[in-house]
């Protein structure tokens, strides 16, 4: 379930990125070479981002891969520490 919710933060990052810079799933899709519904999936958090296609999506808005990824939660402090 961890998980699952470190995909929704980071597609949720991901679309506040493509909100600031005034761009739509669609114009992310045209500039990574897939389709809307791939960069969809990614954006719903249905599918995980590849470190690969962050660092892409981050080349083509002009931002730092570190706008995708906020605090770690709890639980990946405490496995960190185990």
């Amino acid at each position: 379930m961890e998980l699952h919710s470190e995909t929704e933060s980071v597609a949720e990052s991901v679309k506040r990125a493509l909100d600031a810079n005034e761009r739509s799933g669609r114009w992310l899709a045209r500039q990574l070479g897939k389709t809307h519904a791939w960069v969809h999936r990614r954006l719903a958090g249905e599918v995980e981002w590849s470190a690969e296609e962050l660092r892409n999506v981050a080349l083509v808005l002009g931002v730092p891969v570190s706008t995708f990824f906020g605090e770690p939660t709890a639980a990946a402090r405490e496995a960190v520490a185990s």
